[in-house]
């Protein structure tokens, strides 16, 4: 009779037990006394805003209320608390820009409120910069075009554009799978759908949209760096808008339109003492007069709108 089998025994395993696995560490909030010091200069700029108020809603179109733009300017104080060290007034400007402009702040991407530092003056002050889609809404809604959409090149994708007697040819695949950076983009275009339902295409190179970047107020802000492709892209839109059909819009809806493309050098300037006027012609002195003056450049058919 053969002997019961013997289960095998394993050996223990001489292994060290491992350590336990450390704790995230918590994040450290910002000292109270900091958010106090936030909190009161947010709620001081909250009050000079309500208190014009209703200067603000004189000049709010596009169905955006003074209500909602002040309370979403505040937010993004909020979240960058460097707004908060914006003067007061400056911000006020910038929130009747946007509303003249009936584009807000926000994730859309229409409006970015960015702090600007004026030497001259010692202090910071709220520029109203536009993004490229809050441009292409601004087209849209005045029924000067159907669509307006935008992309950047990159190197390695497989692109192909020209223009023609019988239209604009444009094809892009994404081909590459480099970073949207500005050593890697070659350049931008956009596309336009026209109200007679024609499509036509604006392409940008890379040298002509950095040429225009050294001509920007925002040249060496932080929206060029955390934003480059909305840039690239921003700049040929803003080139395409000069080419699209007004003929058909109110005095009304085409102003409204010139606030919102007129560039931010052209429209804003830190220091409106450094303004030097090159003619004898009588100086705007206004942002919204210094758009008009910009636009009737851009489109001498709407010099005059008022009549």
């Amino acid at each position: 009779m053969s002997e019961p089998t013997k289960p095998i025994q394993q050996p223990l395993s001489t292994a060290p037990t491992p350590a336990p696995a450390k704790a995230a560490p918590v994040p450290v909030a910002e000292p109270p006394a900091i958010l106090s010091q936030l909190q009161k200069r947010v709620d001081t700029i909250g009050t000079f805003l309500k208190a014009r108020e209703a200067e603000i809603t004189k000049d709010v179109v596009g169905g955006l209320t003074s209500k909602r733009l002040i309370g979403l300017l505040l937010s993004e104080m909020q979240r960058n608390p460097q707004l908060a060290n914006c003067t007061p007034e400056s911000v006020y400007h910038a929130a009747k820009r946007m509303a003249q402009a009936g584009l807000e702040p926000g994730p859309f991407g229409h409006a970015y409120p960015v702090p600007f530092a004026n030497k001259d003056k010692g202090v910071t002050e709220m520029q109203c910069i536009f993004g490229w889609r809050g441009l292409a809404f601004a087209a849209t809604r005045a029924r000067a075009a159907l669509d307006v959409d935008g992309e950047v090149v990159v190197d390695g994708d497989e692109f192909e554009f020209w223009k023609g007697t019988e239209g604009d040819f444009l094809k892009h695949r994404a081909t590459s799978d480099k970073p949207r950076d500005e050593a890697n983009m070659i350049g931008a275009y956009c596309v336009v759908t026209l109200p007679d339902g024609r499509r036509k295409a604006w392409y940008m190179k890379k040298a002509d949209i950095l040429r225009r970047k050294q001509a920007s107020l925002t040249k060496g802000g932080d929206i060029w760096n955390k934003w480059p492709d909305d840039m690239f892209v921003k700049t040929v839109v803003r080139h395409s808008m000069k080419f699209l059909p007004l003929s058909h819009l109110s005095p009304t809806e085409r102003d409204t339109l010139s606030r919102v493309y007129v560039s931010e050098d052209d429209a804003e300037t830190v220091n409106d003492a450094d303004v030097v006027a090159v003619t004898d012609a009588p100086k705007p002195t206004t942002t919204a007069e210094k758009a008009l003056a910009r636009v009737a450049e851009i489109h001498p058919e709407i010099k005059n709108t008022e009549g």
